[in-house]
């Protein structure tokens, strides 16, 4: 056991006291202490230094584990009880430095009561921030590879990157669609952050040297002040791509003193190498297929077929495909044969690797979509997020299942956390509107509305919102103008201005609109569109047929939850489609 002189156990005492009245406070840290000690940060670290030879975070840290070590010894709550007491924010990394500074794990305090106790001086290094890092986002990569063609890669890395991180469960990371709102930003770190509303920053730059990919990653930590905690440079064949993600998973883990499960471990050194050109072809089908135009679409698909037939085993590309076969069924397209396509996409992808998230989201979007197999859907939404809790796409779309089986609780719940997980993506943020307007928070509507127009300028699903909202509260006016805007930034949207006109009063509006659109291109948005329009009309026979139109749209199954199929509760015919969806809880 270390002596000191009487004025220096003075002072080690008066830190002791100090640390342990701010137990319970999860912020109390290197900077908080010195402020308490009246001293500066770099005084206190030499004064330490002289007295104890130890760091700041050592001190705080092993202060903590000795009063844990009594607490166990006294019986006096679990493991997980003990760590929370004296600090320790996760039960893990207490586990881990209470081995590593006693040399047996916290469960076999009792085995050890007459053991001499360790060193008051650890070999163990970590720092402990003064906030510790639960957030964070990946900005968008500078591209300075001198060959703006080369943009699909670097745009892909960094999808890539956040898809990865997210696997890690332990901390929440913002989704691609709002880091890009930072593409050449001028604000600092700081100001991301709490626009983001997360605690770390990364910040990467793409070059290639000598035929190689060099990629330079930056970590920082934005509060209470900027702060760089480590910088890396990495040289790599892109076939080594996914060895990447995994080094960066570990640095971070490391900083946000999170221990890796046995199974992330060895995903993480057991990673497998792609072929150059094949994952090119992917990240190249990514890109094309996020510009959401119809020649985005139908290049970012023959990208990710030439992706699957230079390597028939990279289940990446399989994913991206069932995905984005699953983005036509959604929007104004022609549906064709996209759901046969997602599904052999789906099943190939899942075949190869079970533990890709987007593998499970695809299989729960096409039971849920296609199939309507809602109890399987289900078990694939929980799958996914199980497999990457940060999944924005998968929360949001498992808003509308549950929503859909009438557990809307838990429906504004999940839709929250995609909002939550991806702030500025315009179409979450209408679209947790729409949930709020159906259920009849209709304030909270019309600001999600008014939010996703300020993400993305004339965004129609804004429109979409603010119309059906006003139209519910009874202010007609707002809806029609609401609805008018819709039709103009999006004409395929135009049928529900007609079925607005068709409930207000404006009937003759409305049989010109349906006129227009029964002599429109054939497809499962149309079909929709004329359903509605029927309903909205009392002509419910023609309604009914075009529900039954295939391949269908999307949100069909819908019927049963929607307002704007109220006109058909009436009709028998609604109750048996209802009853024919078999819908979990029904």
């Amino acid at each position: 056991m270390t002596v000191y002189l009487p004025s220096e156990q003075q002072y080690i005492d008066k830190l002791i006291e100090i640390v342990e009245e701010n137990f319970s406070n999860n912020n109390f840290g290197v900077a908080a202490l010195a402020k308490r000690m009246g001293i500066s940060h770099s005084g206190l670290h030499r004064k330490l230094k002289a007295i104890s030879k130890q760091s700041i975070s050592q001190f705080i840290r092993e202060t903590r584990l000795k009063r844990a070590r009594e607490l166990l010894q006294l019986q006096a709550g679990t493991v997980a009880d003990v760590a929370y007491r004296v600090g320790f924010g996760s039960t893990t990394y207490f586990s881990k430095c209470f081995h590593d500074y006693y040399g047996y794990p916290p469960g076999e305090v009792k085995k050890h009561l007459n053991s001499e106790p360790h060193s008051d001086v650890s070999t163990v290094h970590f720092e402990i921030p003064e906030k510790k890092i639960k957030s964070i986002a990946v900005l968008p990569f500078d591209n300075y590879t001198g060959d703006d063609s080369q943009t699909f890669l670097v745009f892909g890395m960094h999808d890539a990157l956040i898809s990865e991180l997210g696997k890690l469960g332990a901390i929440r990371v913002v989704s691609k669609t709002s880091t890009l709102a930072y593409s050449n930003s001028e604000k600092t770190i700081k100001e991301i952050a709490s626009e983001l509303g997360v605690d770390a920053i990364i910040e990467a730059s793409v070059m290639v040297v000598d035929k190689k990919i060099r990629i330079q990653l930056k970590l920082f930590n934005a509060f209470p002040e900027e702060q760089q905690l480590w910088a890396q440079t990495f040289d790599l064949d892109i076939s080594n791509i996914l060895k990447l993600y995994g080094q960066v998973i570990k640095k971070v883990a490391n900083e946000i003193q999170y221990t890796l499960s046995p199974e992330q471990q060895t995903q993480i050194d057991e990673v497998r190498k792609v072929n150059p050109d094949s994952y090119k072809a992917y990240l190249r089908g990514k890109y094309n297929l996020y510009q959401q135009t119809p020649d985005g679409v139908k290049k970012g698909l023959e990208y990710l077929h030439e992706a699957v037939r230079i390597d028939p085993a990279e289940p990446l590309a399989y994913a991206g495909l069932a995905l984005g076969y699953l983005d036509i069924a959604h929007g104004p397209f022609n549906v064709g044969d996209a759901y046969v396509k997602a599904e052999w996409a789906a099943g190939q992808a899942i075949k190869i690797d079970t533990t890709l998230a987007e593998t499970q989201l695809a299989h729960a979007e096409l039971c849920m979509y296609s199939s309507w197999t809602f109890n399987e859907a289900e078990k694939f939404f929980i799958r996914a997020l199980e497999l990457n809790p940060y999944l924005s796409l998968a929360h949001y779309h498992y808003a509308w299942a549950l929503f859909l089986f009438g557990r809307n609780e838990e429906a504004i719940a999940e839709h929250e956390l995609a909002r939550r997980y991806d702030p500025f993506n315009p179409l979450i943020t209408s679209f947790l509107g729409a949930l709020y307007s159906y259920l009849g928070r209709y304030d909270d509507a019309i600001r999600e509305a008014h939010n996703s127009l300020g993400i993305l300028k004339d965004c129609p699903t804004g429109y979409f919102v603010l119309g059906e909202t006003y139209l519910a509260m009874g202010r007609v006016d707002e809806a029609i103008e609401a609805h008018k805007k819709l039709s103009e930034v999006a004409p395929p949207w135009g049928w529900v201005l007609g079925y607005t006109y068709a409930l207000t009063g404006h009937r003759g509006k409305a049989e010109i609109i349906l006129n227009e659109l029964e002599n429109s291109e054939l497809s499962g948005w149309n079909a929709l569109g004329l359903a509605v329009l029927y309903g909205a009309l009392g002509r419910y026979d023609e309604a009914f047929k075009w529900i039954g139109y295939e391949p269908h749209h999307v949100w069909i199954p819908w019927i049963a939850a929607m307002p704007m199929w109220k006109p058909l509760h009436d009709d028998a015919r609604y109750d048996e489609f209802v009853r024919n969806l078999k819908l979990p809880g029904a």
